[in-house]
């Protein structure tokens, strides 16, 4: 009998240890599928900005294989690949707002409010691009209260906040708040300093200084820009992983300052840097890139890379425009509009107001540019023939324009005491800037020479040649030097 009791003890013994090597070889299998997932993950992640295509086509896969294995923040994660994928390279906003509905759905589902947050990032991004602006705000303060609720006080929160600051930043740069837009930035850089992880810390000051150097540059502040910009760019030496959106942001700023002093080489190099990351820049400032190539060209006198970068930057216009208007229509049909037959009427209406209004515009834009250019031509022509100035009172007036003294307008006064009783009289809603402008056209200096002394485009002296003829009715035949030499 005890020889029996012995014999049980010992078959069940060994199934029980036959049960935990089971589930111990089980548990391996597991924690190695999910290693081998993240691995494919990540290589899935640098394939984005290489072979955004077939990053894109690899996810449907990795998704169905993360959702059958449980893994929740793996299947997040490839979720977020597709809408990087929407955001940065197809240009696709009907998309990218679906995907990142998807992603802030399966979020919540996980109870992951990280995630839920980054798809709010996104949403809030491709509303305010379509001038939803109210809807974009909302994304915003969504991500607010959803971090609001988070009881965990890890580095993933202050990583969240810092850039829910950075897109309400964004918010108010969008609608003209340059003040809140710093002061935002300000807190996206306070949130980052409570990261405990040094690496974690690391990244975020390179992606809030860059954002600083940005927010800087458009308000004009371009020393203060330039400052953040190199901060940016020496914190990210020596970094494993360079973030190449922020390097092209800083890039594009660094541009824009060499250019705002005229150092036209400096800002092409910088503007070339940004180029090489390109394909990792958001569309609006990739299209920024190709404007601030054009003019710098323009200014150097390179017509054929001005004409290069005209084009280029024509191309990602059309197709900005295209999606906005075909997204514009799907959002509305979404979110804003029930009846189906308001919908139909809406979506033609406007269609065809927007296709009659490009039109009109587009045939404006193209007679004034050849109204302006051979304009311009005669003006050339008529200076060209006119005999050197030999008047030492017209040599010293615009000796004071080219050191761009704020006497030059005292001194005109006195050379010419009626001229700006004789243009009050023809139209006496005329501002100062206006009288100023008409004073150099009286000096004849040439467009190239007023764009060099005013810093400013040789088209915006054009655009101004343009206003002035239409505030005083001077007719089209006439030149207008011709016509201010007469007065």
């Amino acid at each position: 009998m005890r020889e029996i009791y012995w014999l049980l003890v010992l078959i069940f013994s060994f199934c029980s240890l036959t049960d935990l090597k089971g589930q111990q070889i089980n548990n391996q299998n597991i924690e190695q599928r999910q290693i081998d997932l993240k691995r494919k993950i990540k290589t899935n992640r640098e394939l984005l900005n290489s072979h955004p295509e077939e990053a894109f086509a690899n996810t449907t896969d990795l998704i169905k294989q993360a959702h059958k294995l449980g893994f929740a923040d793996q299947e997040l994660e490839l979720l977020k690949q597709r809408v990087i994928f929407y955001y940065y390279h197809d240009i696709n906003f009907d998309k990218l707002i679906s995907s990142a509905k998807e992603l802030k759905e399966k979020a919540k589902a996980y109870n992951n409010p990280y995630m839920q947050t980054e798809a709010n990032l996104y949403l809030f991004d491709a509303y305010c691009l379509n001038k939803f602006y109210d809807d974009a705000l909302s994304e915003l303060d969504e991500g607010h209260k959803t971090l609001d609720k988070t009881d965990d006080e890890s580095d993933k929160l202050f990583l969240s906040r810092s850039k829910l600051y950075i897109a309400y930043a964004n918010y108010y740069s969008t609608i003209g708040d340059t003040q809140k837009e710093i002061e935002s930035l300000l807190a996206s850089t306070k949130a980052q300093k409570k990261i405990s992880n040094p690496d974690d810390r690391k990244e975020s000051q390179i992606r809030d200084f860059g954002n600083l150097a940005n927010a800087y540059s458009r308000i004009e502040k371009f020393d203060s820009a330039k400052y953040y910009a190199e901060a940016s760019l020496n914190l990210m030496k020596n970094q494993n992983e360079i973030n190449e959106k922020i390097k092209f942001i800083n890039y594009l700023t660094l541009g824009g300052y060499y250019f705002h002093n005229q150092n036209y080489q400096e800002a092409v190099r910088c503007f070339n840097e940004a180029e090489k990351l390109a394909s990792v820049g958001h569309f609006m400032n990739v299209a920024s890139l190709y404007k601030k190539l054009s003019d710098s060209y323009s200014c150097m006198g390179n017509e054929q890379k001005q004409r290069e970068y005209d084009y280029k930057l024509k191309d990602i216009n059309i197709k900005v425009v295209e999606n906005q208007n075909d997204s514009l229509h799907k959002i509305i049909e979404r979110n804003k509009i029930n009846d189906k037959s308001n919908i139909y009427i809406l979506i033609i209406g406007g269609s065809a107001f927007i296709i009659l209004t490009l039109s009109i515009v587009s045939i404006r834009y193209r007679n004034k540019n050849k109204l302006l250019k051979k304009q311009e031509t005669a003006s050339e022509d008529y200076l060209f023939q006119l005999p050197e100035v030999t008047d030492q009172s017209f040599k010293n007036l615009i000796d004071l324009v080219k050191k761009n003294d704020t006497a030059f307008m005292a001194e005109f006064q006195k050379t010419f005491p009626n001229f700006a009783y004789k243009l009050q009289s023809l139209n006496n809603s005329m501002v100062q800037s206006e009288l100023e402008f008409c004073a150099l056209l009286k000096l004849k200096l040439s467009t190239k020479e007023i764009a060099k002394y005013k810093n400013i485009m040789p088209r915006t002296v054009q655009n101004k040649k343009y206003r002035i003829r239409k505030r005083f009715e001077i007719p089209d035949n006439i030149d207008i030097y011709f016509w201010f030499e007469q007065l």
